[in-house]
């Protein structure tokens, strides 16, 4: 692709530092003047929810894990190392869609597995036995905070936009307090520390955090996995976008 970015460099108006528009709506008529909205496009609907994740009262930020049904290896990895740094700045949601794995055992066993954790503590800060603690886990069960939420449709690397979107609607439409939304996927080690640094930012109205990227040529060649048609965005360079080393 070096031939391709070259030629993307010599494109003034793709990589100035100013900003292309000032509104989002300007942006969209001059990269895509002659696109209108689809109302059947399949990002413009919100798909149903399989299985939802218990979260605290009214958070404030969440950090939802990309991963696919048959990753229990990587959710198993993090679950036993850095979520529990980085749950008390943020709720740590996974996020798959819908494979050969029925993830609905996972997440029962996980949750009775931090429920065996929960009462055993109980039990020792109360001089309790073991058995009386096990009368109590029907009641601390319903206080676990399960993590994992599924979307009904074909979990695929094609339809990761479509998993992007889910995540957003999930948010704007039933977690109306969440003013931060961190996206990772699960072959990642999050830096709680280094996470914590970046809130509060000061900044108001809508922002994301991300390596800027110019010069990225539009990949033409339609054998790609990456393949984007001329009938879809019409330049051969893409303006200045956000990306993050995990997406």
């Amino acid at each position: 692709l070096l031939p391709f970015r070259l030629i993307c460099y010599t494109q003034n108006d793709m990589l100035s530092s100013k900003p292309l528009r000032m509104e989002a709506s300007e942006c969209t008529r001059q990269y895509f003047p002659n696109r209108s909205p689809d109302p059947e496009c399949m990002l413009s609907t919100m798909p149903g929810i399989r299985l939802r994740p218990r979260l605290p009262e009214r958070p404030q930020k969440i950090l939802f894990i990309r991963t696919g049904p048959n990753s229990l290896d990587y959710r198993s990895f993090i679950r036993d190392t850095w979520k529990a740094q980085v749950e008390p700045f943020a709720p740590i949601v996974f996020v798959c869609a819908n494979g050969a794995t029925d993830i609905t055992p996972e997440a029962d066993q996980y949750g009775e597995r931090l429920v065996g954790n929960h009462a055993f503590h109980r039990c020792t800060r109360l001089n309790q036995t073991l058995d009386r603690a096990e009368l109590m886990l029907p009641a601390v069960k319903q206080q676990l905070f399960l993590d994992m939420l599924q979307f009904d449709f074909a979990d695929s690397y094609h339809n990761l936009s479509l998993k992007m979107m889910a995540i957003y609607g999930f948010v704007m439409n039933e977690l109306p307090t969440v003013d931060d939304i961190i996206v990772t996927n699960d072959d990642t080690i999050v830096n709680a520390t280094a996470l914590a640094q970046l809130f509060p930012t000061g900044r108001s109205g809508s922002w994301m955090i991300g390596k800027v990227s110019r010069g990225y040529p539009r990949l033409f060649m339609s054998w790609l996995p990456w393949h984007v048609p001329g009938e879809m965005y019409a330049n051969l360079c893409y303006p200045r976008f956000t990306q993050v080393s995990s997406s």
